[in-house]
């Protein structure tokens, strides 16, 4: 059993998927720890054999898994596919077109370390769209009331860049619901309140990256 399970959904990144899936290969973290579930959910583009020629070359400890489904069912079932397969204490989602910070796995750890408690600890991002941090805090914070993280000045909208204790997702059995807009919000809402603790930091761990073209806008874009 590794440590760490990094869930990546693959759909239409192709301009993007190989600075992201480079970017987990580069953590400072402990290879030995992770492993890379690689969710191709049908792409239509070449971003699977950019990512199939990425693993060939990688040299180390990291452990890779890679599953196609045989249709398409988008960015919920993906994650969810991912979910099920991932033997790691923590969960780990990534989104295809964004990318980590080479440091982000072991600043999220460093935290687990000095609060064990913690069921989820959670990165702050760079949003490029907008040009500022999603979160604007000077300092950790920490919760024990979820209300906190909807009803207070930090709102946690993102599935995403949030090291998540795989105990909790399979205590609780939430998963994220197929066929929606808005899906991380309707995760978060379903999962926060189950937890005992959640911490967030004020440290920059993850780039989002807005593509028009991805597995959860342009099916948006379509409808």
């Amino acid at each position: 059993m590794k440590e760490i399970s990094i869930i990546i959904p693959i759909y239409n990144v192709e301009k993007y998927v190989a600075e992201c899936l480079n970017s987990v290969i580069s953590q400072t973290y402990d290879h030995s720890k992770i492993e890379c579930i690689i969710v191709d959910d049908c792409t239509p583009d070449s971003s699977m054999e950019i990512v199939n020629e990425i693993i060939r070359e990688y040299v180390g400890d990291m452990a890779f898994i890679t599953c196609r489904h045989e249709h398409n069912q988008g960015l919920s079932v993906a994650r969810n596919t991912g979910i099920d397969i991932a033997t790691g204490k923590y969960i780990y989602i990534i989104d295809s077109d964004d990318y980590l910070y080479d440091n982000a796995i072991e600043t999220l750890m460093k935290v687990h370390t000095e609060y064990p408690n913690a069921e989820i600890i959670i990165g702050n991002a760079f949003d490029e769209l907008h040009n500022y941090n999603l979160f604007k805090l000077d300092r950790m914070e920490c919760f024990v009331n979820m209300n906190y993280l909807f009803l207070g000045t930090t709102w946690v909208i993102t599935a995403w860049n949030s090291l998540i204790k795989k105990e909790l997702i399979d205590r609780t059995g939430i998963r994220f619901m197929p066929g929606i807009y808005f899906e991380d919000n309707l995760w978060n809402y379903n999962l926060l309140p189950n937890a005992s603790k959640a911490i967030i930091l004020s440290e920059v761990t993850y780039f989002y990256r807005k593509n028009e073209g991805g597995i959860m806008l342009g099916a948006r874009k379509e409808k």
